[in-house]
């Protein structure tokens, strides 16, 4: 429009407009390959290998066709990420593919090529595993423990592997009776987790260990509510006959023996009978104050 120096202008419409960033499209096998072709990364004959590998090592798994990164598919690309960042990005993996086209075409000797790949990744190599180290010593060897990743999770593992397979929990059990994390269930048997603190800080263990070794790290703990478990008189446990109490877990309000974990007995609830409990709790709460 045709306006002036210090003109006033006189509002005739105003338009909000609401719009929201969308994430990218999840990875399928297809738009994989593509991605893999547009970066320079494998070749027509190793694209196959490449998806079945991911998928082989429990990388990632397939929903509807999408792929979704496991938690041992974190893990390892947080540590490769973390020790060896130089290698494990698309340029040079990109310029890697190059080099070994110019090996199959004659234009390169392979030793070349895999002597300028192999020094800097020993030396990486060692960075990684001195910062690995935690102190503690292998009983059967005597060698150094380091922390490995699995398809569970974190664990400590002998240094002198393979010729030493021997293996123990990242996080030392303390004896002393461990807290019950409500709402908190083992990936591995399903039983309820208990809150342990071990050289690493406090996390998640199985209460069924040593049978199950079950572990997970806490997070955002601060956040959560804690729900503390109200006595139920009338209910006693059918296997020890002690009291029995209201606790809730992932499904739901459920009844468990007081005497957790000595006795392990558990008991459904109704809505009806939550409802109740809850109620005559919050009532007696008021009278006692």
């Amino acid at each position: 429009p045709n306006v002036k120096i210090g003109e006033e202008l006189k509002l005739s419409k105003v338009e909000a407009k609401m719009s929201q960033t969308q994430p990218p499209a999840r990875y399928n096998q297809a738009s994989l390959i593509k991605e893999l072709e547009e970066k320079g990364i494998g070749r027509p004959s190793t694209y196959a290998t490449i998806v079945s590998t991911l998928l082989e090592r429990n990388y990632v798994t397939l929903k509807n066709k999408a792929f979704y990164p496991t938690e041992l598919g974190k893990e390892v690309n947080q540590t490769l990420l973390k020790f060896f960042s130089e290698i494990f990005n698309v340029e040079y993996t990109a310029k890697m593919e190059e080099e070994l086209d110019t090996i199959a075409e004659g234009k390169t000797k392979y030793v070349e090529v895999l002597t300028k790949f192999y020094e800097p990744l020993e030396n990486l190599l060692k960075e990684a595993q001195k910062e690995s180290a935690n102190g503690v010593v292998c009983e059967v060897c005597g060698a150094p423990m380091v922390v490995r990743v699995g398809k569970y999770g974190r664990f400590l593992g002998c240094s002198n592997y393979p010729k030493c397979k021997n293996v123990k929990p990242l996080y030392e059990v303390s004896k002393e009776e461990p807290e019950i994390a409500e709402g908190v269930f083992c990936d591995l048997c399903g039983a309820p987790m208990v809150i342990r603190e071990g050289r690493y800080g406090k996390f998640y263990s199985c209460s069924n260990y040593p049978d199950c070794k079950g572990t997970k790290p806490i997070e955002n703990r601060a956040k959560s509510k804690k729900f503390t478990p109200i006595p139920v008189p009338d209910e006693k446990c059918p296997k020890c006959g002690s009291e029995m109490v209201l606790r809730t877990g992932k499904n739901g309000y459920f009844l468990a023996c007081s005497k957790y974990p000595n006795c392990r007995s558990t008991k459904k609830v109704t809505k009806d009978e939550v409802e109740k409990l809850l109620h005559s709790h919050a009532t007696e709460a008021e009278t006692d104050n």
